[in-house]
């Protein structure tokens, strides 16, 4: 495919760039002054599109009927038990769950003509190429960074761990970013700060505050601010997702429902709250169901007050 190829070449150069301290023009020389993140943006934007197309081909003719038995909650249809399934994958890092229910499913040889078609794996490597220059292994943050001053309520924490790399997600899950959070500075007294919704907060396995501990092990983490914040919107915003403490994790839900919550959805429903939809999302088949921490980092209304650069 002609889009791929050239791409993969900005992909390619990129690299030398980032290595050798200069960067990229539009027609493809190496130059020593220019930044290289308007480059790598068309280059993530072309890598969208083709994954999109992908994505598109690997659903159409999934059943979206509800199945009679699904490894998730009763009722759910095959195409979103598999987008169930890879957010679990995402999360805990381990696909065997996944890769076991396409192939019962009879559609793990389409997913594999579709990433070798697509190249999907070069696609996944431009997606989780930084915008800016710093080496993503030096990326960890300490514990001042979270507890900082500068950190307002409401204020967004992404992160990645690493398991977004995996290929097998990259067909079904996009975005470089695999968990999210927010800044409560009236967290109770000897709690993190941090309110969340995952297998491991204050509240065992649901919504509640996760240690420092957990985001200062991550190797990528940034933190966002809503576009127009105000003290009174971002505390809002916490107040709203802590009337929600306590309740289940798990990624077999819908973005509106209230029975079970995960990291994004949390977020994303506190600031809708508010007023603000932090929903980028392109992908067809996430639309109205899920929202990624991906999409929070992507929406207009959000930009980056410190840490990575992506």
């Amino acid at each position: 495919m002609k889009t791929l190829k050239k791409i993969s070449v900005i992909f390619l150069l990129l690299v030398v760039a980032m290595v050798f301290g200069c960067t990229i023009s539009d027609n493809g020389n190496l130059l020593t002054d220019e930044p290289i993140g308007d480059n790598i943006i068309e280059a993530k934007k072309d890598a969208r599109a083709v994954m999109d197309t992908a994505h598109k081909e690997f659903f159409s003719g999934v059943g979206t009927v509800p199945a009679k038995s699904e490894p998730g909650e009763q009722g759910w249809s095959v195409k979103d038990t598999v987008i169930g399934l890879a957010w679990n994958a995402l999360y805990t890092g381990d696909t065997t769950e996944l890769a076991a229910y396409l192939k019962k499913s009879g559609l793990y040889e389409k997913y594999e003509k579709i990433v070798k078609q697509y190249d999907l794996e070069e696609c996944r490597k431009i997606l989780n190429t930084p915008s800016g220059v710093t080496a993503p292994d030096s990326r960890n943050q300490p514990a001042s960074f979270f507890t900082s001053s500068s950190r307002y309520d409401g204020d967004i924490f992404l992160c990645t761990g690493g398991n977004s790399s995996a290929i097998i997600l990259g067909v079904f899950i996009p975005g470089h970013w695999s968990h999210a959070g927010m800044m409560d500075r009236a967290a109770p007294s000897g709690s993190s700060p941090i309110l969340s919704a995952s297998n491991e907060t204050s509240h065992g396995f649901g919504v509640g505050y996760e240690t420092i501990t957990k985001w200062t092990a991550k190797s990528s983490v940034i933190a966002m601010r809503v576009n127009g914040y105000t003290s009174a919107k971002g505390r809002g915003a916490i107040n709203y997702g802590k009337t929600f403490l306590g309740r289940d994790f798990s990624f077999f839900t819908t973005r509106d429902s209230n029975d079970y919550w995960y990291c994004s959805k949390l977020v994303w429903r506190a600031w809708k709250s508010q007023g603000k939809d932090l929903e980028y999302n392109t992908w067809y088949y996430l639309r109205g169901v899920w929202v990624t921490p991906s999409d929070i980092y992507d929406d207009s209304d959000t930009y980056r007050v410190a840490g990575d650069t992506w």
